[in-house]
This record gives structure tokens, C-alpha cells and sequence, in this order.
């Protein structure tokens, strides 16, 4: 029930709160305006990233009943950096500004390294032949770590061309690993997993074609750092 709880709940919160941040994003001009590029009718709102980010972090901290841990508090900080560079950077398509790439990747870098930080690591792999469990040197789970979720960010960044695209791959995603969390037994990965669904399906509401918001640079970021960290 707690996890069908969570799925609920944030799948309610992002569809109740999208309509208000359409408003006020069509009120402050944070809209992708239509380019030769962009093939969309009219000015859209930008602003889905950040419905699914206040979605899943109210439940995340609100639905279990656990203290506060270190790696909950580095998962915020992290996603809050990806969020906030992913803003800016769509704040700049806005104004039909490009934003600079480096201080994106320094960021996602950043983010990237706070979550290895936090513990939260590729550690090894189990040998297929053998079934024995290989533990890797400290430089190539640091390496593979920073590698697989700077990797999986921008794969579902670059995913988010079409309306519905990147939701529709990332929701998949997230059922999968929650299938496979399940199988394992894994608590943490099944919350998360269906949170995220969640608010995924909740955003998709809005997203579907014609979409009424999109998600923006900030929230494909975002899905693929959470990701990244549910697969780790």
C-alpha cells in the first residue's frame, strides 16, 4: 500500500500543480517559442521539469516514515543542482539565448560527484560463468559511476524532441527498474522507481500531443539523473 500510495500521490501532486506553474509560466514568458527548429504552434510553457521535481521530492521525504540519511540529503542537493542549471539554461532558450555548455557540464559533473559521494556507486559485477561477486578499484568505480550518470542525464536529455518522447522512455524506465527492484527485494529502488513514475505520469497529462508544457532542458536533466542513480 505504501508504494501504490506513492505512485498516487505523486502522480496527484504533479497534476494538480502543472496547470498553476502553466499559468505563471506564460505570465513571466518562461515559453519555447516556435523556430525554424522547433516545430511546435504556439509558445509553450517550460515549466514541467520543475512539477516533477516538487512531485517527487514531496513524496520522497514525506511517504516513508525514515530519518532523514545522508544519501537522501545528497540525492536532493544533487537533483536541486540539475534542476537549477537545467532553469537557467532554458531561461536562456526563452530570451532565444544559447547558454554555455561548460557551466552545464561542470554542474552535472558536480551533481555526478556528490552522489558518488554519498555512496551511492558502481561497485563491481557478478562474473557470469563463475557467479562470483568482482569488486572494482576505487578509480574505475569512481570512473564508471561519474561516467553512467553523467551519460544517462544527457541520453534523456537528448531523448526530448517529440511531445511525450522523453516522458514516454523515461516512465518505461522506471516501471522496468521497479520490476527488477521488486524482484530483488530492494525497498529504496521500488519507492523511488514508482515515484518517479508517478510523476512522470502525472506530467504526461500535459505532454501528451498537442503538449500544453514541456519539459524543458531542467526536467529532462532531471529524469535522467534520477535514473541513473534507481539503476545504480
Amino acid at each position: 500500500m505504501r508504494y501504490i500510495l506513492s505512485l498516487v500521490l505523486s502522480f496527484s501532486i504533479v497534476y494538480f500543480i502543472t496547470p498553476w506553474l502553466i499559468k505563471l509560466s506564460n505570465k513571466y514568458s518562461f515559453t519555447d517559442k516556435p523556430t525554424n527548429r522547433k516545430k511546435h504552434n504556439k509558445e509553450t510553457p517550460l515549466c514541467g521539469g520543475l512539477a516533477m521535481f516538487i512531485g517527487f521530492f514531496i513524496v520522497y521525504f514525506l511517504i516513508n516514515n525514515y530519518s532523514l540519511t545522508k544519501e537522501k540529503l545528497w540525492i536532493f542537493v544533487g537533483s536541486s543542482l540539475i534542476l537549477i542549471i537545467g532553469l537557467i539554461d532554458d531561461y536562456y532558450k526563452t530570451r532565444g539565448k544559447e547558454f554555455p555548455i561548460y557551466p552545464r557540464l561542470i554542474i552535472q559533473l558536480l551533481a555526478a560527484f556528490i552522489i558518488y559521494n554519498a555512496g551511492i556507486v558502481f561497485r563491481g559485477f557478478t562474473n557470469p560463468f563463475t557467479g562470483e561477486y568482482i569488486v572494482l578499484s576505487n578509480f574505475l568505480q569512481f570512473l564508471l559511476t561519474i561516467t553512467w550518470i553523467f551519460g544517462v542525464t544527457t541520453v534523456i536529455n537528448w531523448s526530448d524532441g517529440m511531445d511525450g518522447l522523453a516522458g514516454g522512455l523515461s516512465l518505461i524506465s522506471s516501471i522496468t527498474f521497479a520490476g527488477a527492484a521488486i524482484i530483488l527485494k530492494q525497498s529504496e529502488s521500488i519507492s523511488m522507481s514508482l515515484i518517479i513514475s508517478g510523476a512522470i505520469l502525472g506530467f504526461l497529462k500535459y505532454n501528451s500531443y498537442p503538449a500544453k508544457v514541456f519539459m524543458g532542458d531542467s526536467g529532462a536533466n532531471f529524469l535522467g539523473f534520477i535514473l541513473s542513480i534507481i539503476a545504480l
